[in-house]
């Protein structure tokens, strides 16, 4: 992929462009597995080829035109999607997240300042044929209900017409506020300031009546960016600045008290012990505000899990429904950027470990599509990350002859454990129960590392199981 030549000028610029897309691409992934799951929902068709769409015009203007030639192709099959012309399957969403996947590999290089030509022919190709093909894919007509059970969609309704507001103007003129000429005259002379400001400063409509057609448009009245980005730097240096002063803040305080004690009479230590007390309350405040900067929705994290748990259940053969919830719940950044591999290998452990095959669920009379659930709630001044699974749970009395045999306790001992002493054996380096070793697990190698991490973060680890539930 060709360099372009204002790159190192554009350095803030590519910048912005890295972070956006990223954030693009992480929503990509969700709304992708969410379109498996409603393929007939144009709301979020419509969504992805924005996001699509957003890439590949910022992309195209910083010059990165390997990007642009992917994401191109990958936005004409989702304006065939969104105008009915194809319906989604599992091959061509497949191509899709392949896609998604080489646009990550693509921006990482950008990131990293190492932008090199990457073969994309074959992906372009499989692109390329899916939009080529006269008939939409069928996958034996089965309906596709969630790609993480392995299985195609098919989409029989018809998407339904785009309902596209009306310009404010055309409200202005119905409501019989201006007329076509002053508005085509309005319009003339219209830069960046906005037909409603101009028409108020002009005082051709009052802004009352600018309002109530903006209401009318189903736009909000004065549409604002609500967030900024500040570099993380930054944000350390104040809370840097806030620790400084809420020291000072201490010792002010300790030195009106020892004034009160040896002048308590001194009109002017009241007057001092006052406004100690305004710069105390003041100082809290500022200090929580700081705070709340560094905390972020945990959803940053959970979003990476749909698609992670759609590849490995069907890698492994298995039909399993991940649902999300607390995805708002905040933690400090800190915290989000740490807690992502523990959960990661607790997740893939509830995959390969808890959920069963789905021939087994049915043998044991479960539903064939197993259930893992992910959340995250305030409980007290703690927050909890639950993972929860309908799987096959854990052998206690397997996990005990296990530790016996490797001479972590003699069989007496095993016989007076808990459950949950009994348990946490799997914390133990080197410790594991399964049969045979798989790409995922196996080598007893992971929740010692989970518990120590969760542990750094000044975190605590627990785990309940009913076996065979």
């Amino acid at each position: 992929m060709p360099v372009s030549p204002h790159l190192d000028e554009m350095r803030e610029i590519v910048n912005d462009f890295i972070l956006e897309t990223d954030e693009l691409l992480l929503g990509l992934d969700r709304d992708l597995i969410e379109m498996e799951r409603t393929p007939d929902d144009l709301n979020l068709l419509n969504k992805i080829f924005r996001s699509v769409h957003t890439i590949k015009g910022a992309a195209g203007f910083l010059g990165f035109s390997q990007m642009v030639e992917l994401v191109h192709q990958t936005e004409n099959i989702l304006n065939k999607l969104r105008q009915g012309e194809m319906k989604v399957t599992s091959k061509i969403n497949d191509a899709i997240l392949k896609s998604v996947d080489i646009i990550k590999t693509l921006l990482n290089d950008i990131r990293n300042n190492d932008i090199k030509e990457v073969n994309i022919s074959g992906i372009l190709n499989e692109l390329t044929a899916i939009l080529g093909m006269k008939k939409p894919e069928t996958d034996a007509g089965k309906p596709l209900n969630d790609s993480i059970r392995g299985k195609p969609v098919v989409s029989e309704a018809k998407p339904k017409e785009e309902v596209k507001p009306k310009k404010l103007g055309e409200i202005l003129i119905e409501e019989k506020v201006v007329t076509k000429e002053q508005l085509d005259e309005v319009l003339e002379s219209q830069v960046p300031p906005k037909l409603g400001e101009i028409l108020v400063e002009k005082k051709i409509a009052t802004e009352e009546q600018v309002q109530k057609a903006l209401s009318k448009q189903g736009a909000p009245s004065q549409p604002a960016e609500h967030t900024i980005r500040v570099d993380i730097s930054r944000l350390d240096s104040v809370m840097n600045l806030v620790g400084e002063l809420v020291l000072g803040r201490n010792r002010l305080l300790q030195l009106c008290s020892k004034l009160e004690e040896l002048h308590e009479d001194d009109e002017i230590i009241g007057i001092l012990n006052e406004n100690a007390s305004h710069i105390n309350l003041v100082t809290t405040d500022l200090q929580l505000a700081v705070l709340k900067t560094r905390m972020q929705p945990i959803r940053k994290v959970f979003t990476k899990f749909p698609r992670m748990v759609r590849d490995m259940a069907r890698d492994m053969g298995k039909e399993i429904n991940l649902e999300i919830s607390g995805e708002d719940t905040e933690l400090d950044k800190s915290v989000i950027e740490e807690i992502g591999d523990p959960l990661v290998h607790l997740i893939r452990n509830a995959i390969d470990h808890g959920v069963e095959m789905p021939e087994e669920r049915v043998a044991a009379g479960k539903n064939r599509i197993g259930q893992v659930k992910l959340s995250a709630y305030y409980e007290g001044n703690n927050i909890v990350i639950e993972i929860r699974d309908d799987g096959k749970g854990m052998d206690t009395e397997r996990i005990k002859a296990k530790a016996v045999e490797k001479g972590m306790i003699t069989t007496e001992e095993a016989s007076r454990l808990s459950k949950k002493d009994v348990i946490s054996f799997i914390f133990a380096p080197g410790f594991s129960t399964a049969k045979k070793i798989t790409d995922v697990s196996g080598r007893g190698v992971g929740m010692d590392v989970v518990k120590t991490n969760i542990t750094k973060l000044n975190g605590l680890i627990d785990i309940d199981t009913e076996y065979g539930r």
